[in-house]
């Protein structure tokens, strides 16, 4: 089966720093290359024939680093064939940047919203917004990766911005098991309320794209569910497959995370499946 896997992060810790790589990631804490990755990948099931290389939230001062780390790696025959790369969406001062950015091939940026150092609302400063502008109109998309409680938020951004595609990180962050555990909390539940409501409306807007990625899958059925929502309230064609490695090692491994979602498209049709794992991402991240 073909693949392009649109979410794939790689770091030399030599080069760059990583603040938020803690003890609690340990297994993370190593450097991670396109050999590692390729390895983790059932090759006799699996055919990884593109990538999309996204930034891993570096320290700002060492965003240059990755930057130039990313450029070399997009000019070596390989598979990664794109890039997000890290842009700070609150600052005044990014046009050079956007035209460096979409001069390189950039197909997009990254602004994590999900970590301690982006406040509630941040998507919604108006030089957020003015700059979410500016990637429109520089073909550039913008990848959010989101608290799940903040989705709401997106869906204003998503509504001011129509000219700029967001594509919604790892489902919106939630936690896919509490979709088949019979005994959440009451928190949980309206958690969960409140996640459904909000993908059913960022799916009716044409600008967002959500990434079947990045998810702590312990039962299977939760999954089954999990894409089916997606199915149910996104167009078969805003629907793209992430890796998410080697982050994802926090959970299950690649060819473990490959398989599971494989499993779960296999109750639908062959079509959906190319969609999802390779047709969608060629168009939406512009790949030759």
């Amino acid at each position: 089966m073909k693949i392009i896997d649109t979410h794939l992060h790689l770091w030399d810790l030599s080069k760059c720093r990583l603040p938020w790589l803690s003890e609690e990631f340990a297994i993370l804490k190593r450097n991670f290359d396109l050999t590692d990755y390729l390895a983790e990948i059932d090759s006799k099931e699996f055919e990884i024939e593109q990538a999309v290389y996204i930034e891993v939230d570096a320290a700002p001062e060492d965003t240059k680093k990755e930057n130039k780390w990313v450029h070399t790696l997009l000019s070596e025959p390989n598979i990664v064939t794109g890039s997000i790369l890290k842009m700070d969406l609150l600052a005044a001062d990014i046009d050079d940047q956007l035209q460096a950015y979409s001069k390189e091939g950039a197909k997009g940026v990254r602004h994590v919203l999900h970590t301690s150092d982006s406040a509630p609302g941040t998507c919604l400063h108006p030089m957020f917004q003015a700059n979410m502008h500016k990637l429109g109109e520089n073909n550039l998309l913008f990848e959010a990766c989101m608290r799940t409680n903040e989705l709401a938020d997106l869906v204003v951004l998503a509504k001011e911005c129509p000219e700029t595609t967001i594509v919604l990180n790892h489902c919106g962050n939630i936690d896919c098991n509490l979709l088949a555990d019979n005994e959440v909390t009451v928190e949980e539940e309206a958690l969960v309320k409140q996640w459904q409501k909000q993908m059913s409306e960022l799916g009716r807007l044409e600008n967002v794209v959500c990434k079947l990625s990045g998810l702590n899958v312990e039962n299977p059925a939760a999954l089954d569910q999990l894409v089916d929502i997606l199915l149910d309230n996104f167009s078969h064609d805003k629907i793209v497959f992430g890796g998410n490695y080697p982050v994802c090692l926090l959970n299950q491994g690649l060819s473990e995370w490959l398989q599971l979602v494989k499993s779960s498209l296999d109750r639908k049709n062959v079509t959906l499946q190319q969609k999802i794992f390779y047709e969608n991402a060629k168009k939406i991240y512009q790949l030759e």
